[in-house]
Order: C-alpha cells, then structure tokens, then sequence
C-alpha cells in the first residue's frame, strides 16, 4: 500500500506569515506551495563562491 499523497494549495499562505514577511531584509524568504508543502520562511547566508561573469561583456546580449 503506498502513502497517501498530500496536494498542497499553491496559493495559501497564513495571514500571520505574509504579514512578517513585510519585515524581510535582505536574505530572507517565504517559500510556499510547490516549493515547500507548507509555508515557511529561509534565510541565506554569504556567497560561498565567487560571483562569475565579470570576464563575459555585456554586449553579448545586445539587439541583433
């Protein structure tokens, strides 16, 4: 017999957490529906790699 499947709701997410997430400084998230089965909030911490790109010019996405 295989577990029941859980379906969260994508688009619910209680009032209390929406409400602090006004509060969120930078590194902060709510995450919810696929993502996450329940509403929840993140934090990320530093970079751990170096940021890459810098060698690649801009221009490459220019309008052709």
């Amino acid at each position: 017999m295989e577990p029941a499947q859980y379906e969260p709701d994508p688009l619910f997410v209680p009032t209390g957490l929406l409400d602090r997430a006004t509060t969120f400084q930078q590194g902060h998230a709510l995450v919810a529906g696929k993502v996450m089965p329940h509403a929840g909030y993140v934090r990320f911490d530093t970079r751990t790699a170096e940021e890459g790109g810098a060698d690649v010019p801009a221009s490459w996405a220019a309008f052709r």
